[in-house]
């Protein structure tokens, strides 16, 4: 084996090449248009006596969430995030007038009253132009939308049975909280035989 170089060693970067191309490609193409709900990111740890969930709602109120539970020991939270609309512009800047060109084309004659008349005429369509109100919903248009928008639905199943009655929800900056207490455990009832 001496007398033949291994090649390998030389060409493995392109087999890593197409092996990444073809993960890359097959990925692709199971993309479905359909859209899942996002699950939301969350940090669930257990005490003595309770387990604690904290879940990432950002831009989430209170009424657009739902905490229930579907049995003695699965909870589920759903909701949706919605797209706030954007601010309205200070009174003032919202009917600030727009022209409907840039350039207005006018003809040039050698006669000065046409050219009075023309120029009148023109500037009575420009005022026109200029007068009509900026319609702010229809010029919109996103540079860039990257804060997520839709359903979001999350099942946590815990280990043990939990007192539904006893759960504490309070959604600060973000941040739901949960505090979910355990049900004691069932004492051992001794039964006495005659």
């Amino acid at each position: 084996m001496a007398y033949y170089p291994r090649f390998t060693n030389d060409i493995s970067p392109l087999f890593r090449l197409l092996d990444d191309y073809d993960c890359h490609r097959s990925s692709h193409a199971k993309i479905t248009p359909t859209k899942k709900p996002m699950s939301l990111k969350s940090d669930v740890f257990e005490t003595h006596d309770a387990f604690h969930l904290s879940a990432e709602v950002p831009g989430v109120e209170s009424n657009d969430i739902q905490v229930e539970f579907l049995d003695p020991n699965t909870l589920v939270i759903k909701g949706h995030i919605r797209r706030h609309n954007r601010q309205t512009f200070e009174e003032g800047q919202d009917q600030a007038p727009v022209a409907k060109s840039h350039h207005q084309p006018t003809v040039e004659d050698e006669n000065e009253a046409d050219d009075a008349t023309t120029s009148q005429s023109s500037r009575n369509s420009l005022k026109q132009q200029l007068v009509t109100p900026r319609k702010t919903e229809s010029t919109c248009k996103y540079w860039v939308s990257e804060r997520l928008t839709g359903e979001f639905h999350r099942v946590f199943t815990f280990p043990a049975r939990v007192q539904q009655d006893s759960v504490k929800a309070i959604l600060r900056n973000g941040i739901l909280s949960l505090s979910i207490p355990k049900e004691p455990a069932p004492k051992v009832k001794k039964i006495r035989i005659e």
